[in-house]
């Protein structure tokens, strides 16, 4: 091969080479995907903040209360079963012991909860006996009321306002869970905190019908008196 020959070739190759090379630096750079604006979240937030704040208004302040005292009982069903049978009466020394343990939650509910709230006092009765009155006797209702009673009394010796406390009598109708209806320990008081505004309208009677008809007024009366006969 001649030396012109060989010259030929290599102009060849390095404008072979020279074209590679322009070819590749055409191509195009890959580019990244444009990412779409970030949406404020300050609507979202005020969303969340708002089903936050209804959530909460939702919610009974007394509902943390009556968590505690779910479990509250006079007597205790254990020391004490519970009352005698008939009996409403309560030992001084015994209610003060349970006193010493269960009566600052009620004092703090009823010092921490807004005024239309107070404390509601169930008596309970075993279901030996009639409900209701039944000649010679008082039923269950009666004595479960007397038991409502005795506990507000001895509560309020303790410092609990006595116009705070509600009582009302359920008989034999809730019975402790688990045991038989007869047992002494359903003779038992129970509590609640309730909203006495709404429940003391739900009780209101109804206005009588006689009473919603308008009487004439006295003048009136008055001047049918001074009016002269045809006679």
């Amino acid at each position: 091969m001649t030396i012109k020959q060989i010259s030929l070739i290599l102009a060849f190759l390095f404008a072979l080479s020279l074209s590679f090379c322009s070819s590749a630096d055409k191509k195009e750079e890959p580019t990244t995907p444009s990412q779409p604006p970030q949406q404020s979240t300050d609507a979202g937030d005020k969303d969340s903040k708002a089903k936050a704040n209804t959530r909460s208004m939702d919610l009974d302040p007394s509902e943390e209360f009556n968590e505690k005292l779910k479990d509250f009982r006079y007597p205790d069903g254990v020391k004490n079963p519970g009352f005698g049978y008939k009996q409403a009466n309560i030992g001084k020394s015994d209610f003060s012991q349970w006193a010493k343990s269960n009566a600052g939650v009620i004092k703090e509910a009823l010092s921490k909860l807004p005024p239309e709230y107070a404390l509601e006092i169930t008596g309970h009765s075993d279901s030996v006996g009639p409900e209701n009155p039944e000649g010679k006797k008082k039923g269950n209702i009666f004595y479960s009321e007397e038991r409502a009673i005795a506990v507000k009394n001895a509560l309020v010796k303790e410092g609990v306002p006595a116009k705070k406390i509600r009582t009302k009598g359920a008989g034999s109708s809730n019975p402790v869970p688990g045991i038989d209806g007869a047992d002494p320990k359903n003779r038992r008081v129970t509590f609640q905190i309730v909203k006495i505004e709404e429940d003391e309208k739900a009780k209101a009677p109804a206005p009588k019908k006689d009473e919603e008809k308008e009487k004439a007024p006295s003048s009136q009366k008055d001047e049918k008196k001074d009016e002269p006969s045809n006679k």
